[in-house]
């Protein structure tokens, strides 16, 4: 499911998951896991909500707009180093 996912769009954007907040590795490292698994979702250690994986949005092909913390199609800064991803290809 994730094998053609690019690593840096497997991390949230900034804006959405602060590098800086307390629990951004855990975050990681639970979402991971979840990629690891090959599972759809994870439980949000934060709010307790189910959270889509950045490579189960990659695998439906298109951003819903719904603002996803891991949206791989969002551009902009993502991971502690602020790095921005190249542009997605197309998607139709």
């Amino acid at each position: 499911m994730s094998d053609d996912l690019p690593a840096l769009r497997r991390l949230p954007l900034t804006a959405r998951l602060d590098p800086m907040h307390p629990s951004y590795a855990l975050v990681l490292s639970v979402h991971e896991a979840a990629v690891a698994a090959d599972v759809p979702t994870y439980p949000d250690p934060l709010s307790g909500f189910e959270v889509l994986t950045a490579a189960e949005l990659w695998a439906r092909g298109f951003c819903c707009d719904s603002g996803c913390r891991h949206c791989p199609f969002d551009e902009g800064p993502r991971g502690p180093d602020a790095a921005v991803p190249p542009p997605c290809p197309d998607s139709d």
